[in-house]
């Protein structure tokens, strides 16, 4: 590949980044039927008396949830009985009540509005630095740079 899209704070060292997005807020959801037969927990580390649904990068290594706790921020590593490799997917089995999801919120304003997933831990939320599209050196192709030239931010 020559170039790659990630949020701007897990961009790999050592890469050019470019800002493609606007920070994003990530939201810890579930269906209700979830909810009901589960409860609700109250804070992060009660997450891991839930099902949470995992989220595994392309490259193999298994995505933390991030939070702010007192100020300061707090990674949990979730453990559940599913895996998935894409956001849809984790929505999907969030909305069918296989699990709690961790997914940008900008995803699932619908399915906020319907009642189809319940956002919850609000107050320990976190803002991701938006998308950055990547790529490991200066000398780009055209294309490359006609695709860098339409998708940074202005």
């Amino acid at each position: 590949f020559d170039a790659g899209v990630r949020f701007g704070s897990l961009v790999t060292e050592g890469m050019i980044s470019v800002r493609i997005d606007y920070d994003e807020e990530i939201a810890v959801v579930g269906s209700p039927d979830y909810f009901l037969e589960f409860g609700f927990p109250k804070t992060p580390i009660e997450l891991n008396d839930h099902n949470c649904l995992g989220y595994r990068f392309m490259g193999g290594g298994m995505y933390h949830w991030d939070f702010m706790i007192d100020g300061q921020p707090y990674k949990l590593k979730t453990q559940g009985q599913w895996v998935f490799s894409t956001d849809y997917s984790v929505i999907d089995a969030a909305k069918r009540g296989l699990g709690i999801g961790y997914v940008p919120i900008d995803m699932i304003k619908d399915e906020l509005k319907n009642g189809k997933l319940i956002h919850i831990l609000r107050e320990f939320s976190h803002t991701f630095s938006g998308f950055h599209l990547y790529y490991p050196h200066h000398n780009v192709s055209p294309a490359l740079r006609a695709v860098i030239d339409a998708l940074k931010l202005k």
